[in-house]
């Protein structure tokens, strides 16, 4: 299947690859299959890796809307199913909107650089909102205690 340049060409691969020293020839040995392949490293833990053989579009990792929250790069198609978002975001903390103001947060109440979470209505600063989205079960706007997965659901 040709890649249509929507980073279909990745695939997750949880692969380490190596020389093998047994062997008199030098090959590399890749324990999931793909020979032949790139690594690309789109974040901090084992399933954050993908592989990619030749694709006529290059395409690369993109970046999670939340990239300052969770650090995740991922092939397009998969962040095209979560809204741009990698699947923790957008189970933890919905799609946030990072302003470039600095206010005083409405839980803290410190003066903090401010983001709008899902519910477009409330800024809070990113520390409570990583607090609240991690600690509740089901997250919620801590001021209007609108659902974040109603938010996409609004017209």
């Amino acid at each position: 299947m040709a890649c249509k340049g929507n980073g279909s060409c990745f695939d997750q691969c949880c692969c380490t690859c190596f020389e093998d020293e047994d062997c008199e020839i030098e090959s590399e040995v890749c324990t999931c299959g793909h020979r032949g392949h790139q690594t690309y490293i789109g974040g901090t833990t084992e399933c954050d890796i993908y592989c990619r053989e030749e694709c006529p579009m290059n395409c690369q990792l993109e970046e999670c809307n939340n990239f300052r929250i969770c650090g995740k790069k991922e092939p397009r198609s998969s962040l095209n199913y979560n809204n741009g978002m990698c699947l923790d975001c957008a189970i933890h903390y919905g799609k946030v909107k990072f302003l470039d103001i600095q206010d005083d947060c409405p839980i803290c109440l410190e003066s903090k650089d401010m983001v709008q979470i899902c519910c477009g209505k409330h800024n809070l600063c990113l520390d409570c909102w990583k607090n609240i989205s991690k600690s509740e079960g089901k997250t919620a706007c801590p001021l209007c205690r609108e659902h974040i997965w109603d938010w996409g659901r609004r017209k």
